[in-house]
C-alpha cells in the first residue's frame, strides 16, 4: 500500500508539538488550556510514551538511563506534568462555561415573554418603577408603567409638607390562590375570552378495525369577562421617598391578591356544586374522597390537588394527629396528599378540593401610575390588573365537604 504524506499537514503538526513543549517548558498553564483537547491528549500520550520507552529500553539492557536520557525524560515528565495541568483547566473553564449556559438558558426561559403569559409574577411593582413613581411625584408629574413582575399603592399624613420620619415593617408580596395552585393562565387580549369546557369521556371497550369509534361531543364553551382589579391611594407631599412607597405598594398587592382570591374562590366553589353532607364519623374519609374524586375526574394524581377552606375549616381537617413528631410540620401545608391553602373568603364550614389542570383563567401583567390631581394639586398612585376569573375547562375538576356543620 503506498502511503501519500501531506508535507504541509507534518509541518502543522511539527509546529503545534513544538508550541505545545515550548508553553510545557515555561509552565504556561493558561495557554496551553486554550489549545484544543484533543491535541493535549494526543501531546501527554506522547510524552508518555517516550519516558516508558527510555525506561524499558534501560531495562532490557541491563544499565540504568545514561545522563542524557535522564535529562529527556525529566523534560518529557515535566512536559505531562504541566499537560495535566492544562487539562484540569481546560475542564474547569468548559465546566464554568456550561455552567453559564445553564444560567443563561434558565434566564432566558424565566423571561420568555411565552412563559410569562401561561404564569404568574408578584403583584407588588418593582423597585425600579417604584423609584420612578417617587421621582414623578417629587416632580410633581406623571408616571405609568405595565410591569414584568407586580407591585402596588399609597396614603400618609394629611397635611402638605409636613416633617416627619417613616418606616415600615417589609409586608411580603402575596401569594394569591391561583398563583400558589398554579391555575392555566392565557394572555388576555380583549374584554372576553372564551375557552373550551370538557367534560371528559368515560372509557369504552375496544373496536374491530373497520368499526366506526364512538363519538365525543361533550364539549361546551366558557365564555369569560373581563374586569379590573386595582387600588389607588391619594398621597401626599410627605410620601415622596421611594422607601415611605414601599408599604402602601405592599398593601395594595394584598388588595388585589384578595380581590383574585374571591374571584377564583367563588367560581371553583360554583364549580363543584353541592357540598357532601357533614359527618363526624367520616369527616376524613370523605375529605379524602373528595380528593380522590378530583383527580380521578381529571386523570391527576392526588398530590397536584389543592384544598382550601377558612382557617376554621382547615383547621379541622389538620386536627389529625400526626404518626410522629417528624409528621407535624407536614400536618398543615398537606392533608392527605393535597397541597392547603387557607383564605376567609371560602364558604364558612366547607373546604373544596380542585385540580388546577382543571381550570383556566386570562390576566393581564400589572400596571402601575402616579398621577397629579388637578383639583386639590395631591399625587395619587395605583396599580391594577385585568383579570377574568377561572373557567371550568374539564368538568368534575372541584368537590367540597362540608366539615363543620353538626
Amino acid at each position: 500500500m503506498t502511503v501519500i504524506r501531506d508535507p504541509e499537514r507534518e509541518k502543522r503538526a511539527d509546529d503545534l508539538a513544538r508550541e505545545i513543549r515550548s508553553l510545557a517548558a515555561r509552565n504556561d498553564i493558561d495557554a496551553l488550556a486554550a489549545l484544543p483537547k484533543e491535541q493535549l491528549e494526543h501531546r501527554r500520550a506522547e510524552a508518555s510514551e517516550r519516558i516508558e520507552a527510555r525506561a524499558d529500553r534501560a531495562l532490557d539492557q541491563g544499565r540504568d538511563l545514561s545522563d542524557r536520557e535522564t535529562s529527556l525524560s525529566k523534560s518529557d515528565m515535566a512536559e505531562v506534568q504541566a499537560l495535566d495541568m492544562a487539562l484540569f483547566t481546560h475542564e474547569r473553564n468548559a465546566a464554568k462555561v456550561e455552567h453559564r449556559r445553564e444560567v443563561d438558558r434558565a434566564i432566558s426561559d424565566l423571561t420568555d415573554p411565552r412563559r410569562r403569559e401561561s404564569g404568574y409574577t408578584s403583584l407588588l411593582v418593582s423597585r425600579d418603577n417604584i423609584r420612578r413613581h417617587a421621582e414623578a411625584i417629587r416632580q410633581g408629574s406623571t408616571f405609568g408603567a405595565e410591569e414584568i413582575e407586580a407591585r402596588a399603592a399609597v396614603t400618609v399624613a394629611t397635611d402638605f409638607g409636613s416633617p416627619g420620619s417613616w418606616g415600615d415593617s417589609g409586608i411580603p408580596d402575596p401569594v394569591s390562590l391561583r398563583q400558589f395552585a398554579n391555575i392555566p393562565a392565557g394572555k388576555l387580549t380583549g374584554a372576553t375570552a372564551q375557552t373550551p369546557s370538557l367534560t371528559l369521556p368515560a372509557g369504552a371497550a375496544g373496536v374491530a378495525e373497520g368499526v366506526v369509534h364512538g363519538e365525543y361531543d361533550l364539549i361546551n364553551v366558557a365564555n369569560l369577562t373581563t374586569l379590573r382589579y386595582g387600588r389607588w391611594t391619594q398621597i401626599t407631599s410627605f410620601v415622596d421617598e421611594f422607601d415611605q412607597l414601599r408599604s402602601i405598594n405592599a398593601a395594595h398587592a394584598v388588595g388585589i391578591a384578595r380581590d383574585l382570591n374571591l374571584v377564583d374562590i367563588t367560581a371553583i366553589q360554583t364549580a363543584a356544586g353541592g357540598v357532601t353532607a357533614f359527618s363526624a364519623a367520616d369527616l376524613d374519609k370523605n375529605v379524602r374522597t373528595a380528593i380522590l374524586k378530583v383527580a380521578a375526574a381529571t386523570l391527576g394524581r392526588p398530590e397536584d390537588v389543592v384544598l382550601f377552606g377558612t382557617s376554621a375549616a382547615m383547621g379541622v381537617v389538620n386536627g389529625y394527629a400526626p404518626a410522629s413528631g417528624d409528621d407535624r410540620g407536614s400536618v398543615t401545608t398537606r392533608v392527605f396528599g393535597a397541597r392547603c391553602y387557607v383564605d376567609e373568603q371560602a364558604v364558612a364550614g366547607n373546604v373544596y378540593a380542585f385540580n388546577p389542570a382543571g381550570f383556566i383563567v386570562f390576566q393581564t401583567g400589572l400596571r402601575s401610575a402616579s398621577t397629579i390631581d388637578p383639583t386639590n394639586g395631591s399625587p395619587k398612585f395605583g396599580s391594577w390588573l385585568h383579570s377574568t376569573g377561572p373557567a371550568t375547562f374539564i368538568v368534575g375538576a372541584a368537590a367540597g365537604v362540608d366539615v363543620v356543620s353538626p
